[in-house]
């Protein structure tokens, strides 16, 4: 069935002028609740732990309503750059967190000047640098070069998306296309990659784990992965949905394409946002509502695992609401 927009709408008041995108206007029924500020915007729930969630190097276990860094016993601790654009954490299955892009905040030396990694693993109650950036050979001027596009745990093991392929700073690299625009290690253990590199597929696929990518044919162009209840998606130009027969059926997403796209890891409940709008479906994408969300910018959401109509909405700098879905019928 093809993605399509429902008719019905969820606005009050006069209408509103003619635009080229959709404007959200908040109905009274709506319920957003204000979590406050995270440590990042940037936020991912943890499956297993009711309530914990990972934001900025930091942790919560109540839902977002309190964060602690996690510091080691050296009291070394992380704190993840890039701002708004930060990479968001990948959680590992025996406990572990791994970021990219990080500056070291240690004691002994002054905030802001601590040693630089283009990745970083919480492991054992500890934080381990993963490829360090060396700028010894730099003027003081210089910037080094973030190269991390996304970060997961290909076979247990901390893999970093860079240029020449993904990155196991265990040891070696697997081969694969050229500047990673979304990385996902699906539960079947299956790897996809988007791509935006215009002499390449779009999307491609490592289904054992060794390196051997297969391109997925007819696949639009992909800035976000996701994997749920309703199985592997992704978004972009299109919104993608990989059938229980192997096969990908992409859609138009209503209002043009997305910049992201978060799936309930249990549910068929998915969430697309992008160019001022979000988008919501219960049935995996088969079909989309406009959510109308009045002035609240978002640049990230995450489904609550323990809940099944929790999502919470981040803006640019961090600040936290949770959308009640059953709230919108």
């Amino acid at each position: 069935m093809a993605l399509r927009e429902r008719a019905e709408t969820w606005s009050v008041g006069p209408a509103a002028p003619r635009a080229t995108a959709p404007r959200a206007v908040a109905p009274p029924n709506v319920v957003l609740e204000d979590l406050g500020r995270f440590p990042s915007s940037r936020v991912v729930y943890d499956p297993g732990v009711p309530g914990r969630l990972h934001s900025g190097g930091e942790r919560s276990e109540d839902g977002g309503r309190s964060w602690r860094p996690l510091v080691g016993g050296d009291g070394r601790r992380i704190v993840p750059l890039g701002g708004a654009r930060s990479l968001a954490p990948a959680l590992g299955r025996d406990g572990s967190v791994l970021y990219g892009e990080v500056l070291f905040d240690e004691p002994s030396v002054p905030r802001g000047l601590g040693a630089l990694a283009h990745g970083a693993e919480w492991r054992d109650g500890r934080w381990n640098a993963l490829l360090p950036v060396d700028l010894s050979d730099r003027y003081a001027t210089e910037e080094p070069r973030w190269r991390v596009a996304s970060v997961a745990y290909v076979r247990g093991q901390p893999a970093l998306a860079v240029e020449s392929g993904l990155q196991l700073p265990s040891g070696g690299t697997l081969f694969m296309p050229v500047h990673v625009s979304a990385l996902l290690v699906a539960s079947d253990g299956a790897t996809w990659v988007a791509t935006q590199d215009p002499g390449r597929f779009p999307l491609y696929v490592d289904v054992g784990g060794a390196g051997s990518w297969q391109p997925v044919a007819g696949a639009w162009p992909v800035v976000a992965l996701a994997e749920g209840g309703g199985g592997v998606c992704a978004a972009g130009e299109r919104l993608g949905r990989r059938g229980s027969d192997g096969t990908w059926q992409w859609s138009p997403v209503p209002g043009g394409s997305v910049d992201g796209i978060a799936a309930h890891p249990r549910l068929p409940l998915l969430a697309l946002w992008g160019a001022g709008r979000l988008l919501l479906s219960r049935d995996a994408g088969s079909e989309a509502r406009l959510v109308p969300i009045h002035d609240v910018e978002i640049a990230w959401a995450a489904w609550d695992p323990a809940r099944d109509d929790a999502l919470t909405l981040l803006d640019r700098h961090g600040v936290a609401r949770r959308l009640s879905v059953a709230s919108l019928r």
